[in-house]
């Protein structure tokens, strides 16, 4: 059977050999900043609901007569509906398939029935680490870039030719309610980026200095009344968070205006990249998934995109957090193969346009 495991071009000196083992099990325990940008519900079945309670509407009018009129508005109720896809996926390792490169981490020197099952050894603490971390990047791309029906450039859709489309299409993402539902182009709370529309990379990247400063501006011109006013009272924490071009070229901005450091940037000991007092969230991942795979070789899909709004407005829902990062092994002795094994439930979902600014 196939390994896991390549390793045609490892080589190790003695001492990377004696650290190895002392930082592999270290990284995997890493906490995901999942939660910091998402509200997370647990619980979450097929239909469960998300209900949402309107304003009553006006109030108050002149009263001229004994019995005035009822007020005829109502407190109008709506819903959204979680819709989670279970999502795994498996990994296997024999440890008769590892390169002798790495017989530094059998402990075990004789052959017996044993030998094959890695299951606390170093070298399956490799794969866990790794699998830990492709986990974290799953549900950030699942999370934003999911698309029920996501094709490839070639088929008429955004993926990058030669992309595996299944790892994309569980669930609608943020990104694709965003664009379809709840801020397309047309909507009050949409604000279009230029840059996007170049036909090259370098075209896509040729800023203006204070790009990213008239965006943000721009952003929070159009923002809902309402949404000013939660920010005003202290009732929800905003975020804008941005593509790295936009979040660098800011930066800039402050740099050549002298403006880097402020007493409103300095926050719990350390400086915060902020506009107006909102936080500036540089989205690396989302740089990582269109420029890997929303591609055509020429240009990026909008490598520029923003969006202002707080984290109980992007929630993610699953059965239970500890599937989040749960991952299963267990050895199969009939087959003298280590199994790994993941199985969540999981979805997202944008709630309400008027707690939100998207650029893009």
């Amino acid at each position: 059977m196939a390994g896991i495991f390549e390793l045609n071009d490892l080589s190790l000196n003695i001492e990377e050999r004696q650290q190895v083992s002392e930082a592999i099990y270290e990284y995997v325990l890493e906490t995901s900043d999942i939660a910091e940008h998402h509200e997370i519900h647990t619980g979450i079945e097929w239909d469960t609901q998300i209900p949402f309670i309107g304003t009553l509407g006006l109030v108050g009018k002149k009263i001229i007569k004994c019995k005035p009129d009822a007020n005829g508005n109502k407190i109008p109720f709506s819903e959204k509906k979680w819709s989670p896809k279970l999502i795994g996926d498996r990994f296997e390792h024999c440890s008769t398939d590892m390169n002798p490169l790495l017989k530094l981490f059998k402990k075990v020197k004789r052959i017996n029935p044993d030998f094959y099952d890695r299951i606390n050894s170093e070298e399956l603490g490799i794969v866990l680490m790794r699998l830990a971390e492709a986990m974290k990047e799953m549900i950030t791309r699942l999370v934003w870039f999911g698309d029920e029906n996501a094709k490839e450039i070639s088929n008429g859709g955004l993926l990058t030719d030669g992309t595996d489309v299944e790892f994309f299409t569980p669930f609608d993402g943020i990104w694709k309610q965003i664009f379809t539902i709840d801020i397309p182009t047309t909507s009050k709370y949409y604000v279009k980026i230029e840059a996007n529309a170049g036909e090259t990379y370098e075209e896509q990247q040729d800023l203006d200095d204070d790009f990213a400063f008239k965006l943000f501006r721009s952003m929070w011109k159009k923002a809902d009344p309402r949404l000013k006013q939660l920010i005003q009272k202290g009732e929800i924490v905003p975020v804008i968070h941005c593509t790295s071009a936009i979040a660098e070229n800011w930066q800039e901005f402050k740099e050549n205006k002298s403006l880097g450091f402020t007493i409103s940037n300095v926050e719990d000991g350390g400086l915060k990249e902020m506009f107006r007092r909102l936080k500036i969230e540089t989205r690396y991942d989302w740089d990582a998934v269109i420029q890997n795979y929303q591609n055509n070789r020429t240009k990026y899909n909008l490598p520029h995109r923003a969006l202002l709004t707080e984290k109980g407005n992007i929630p993610i829902g699953t059965v239970n957090t500890a599937d989040l990062d749960k991952i299963e092994s267990f050895y199969d002795k009939y087959h003298e193969v280590n199994v790994m094994d993941f199985r969540l439930k999981l979805d997202t979902k944008f709630l309400v346009d008027y707690l939100a600014v998207a650029a893009y």
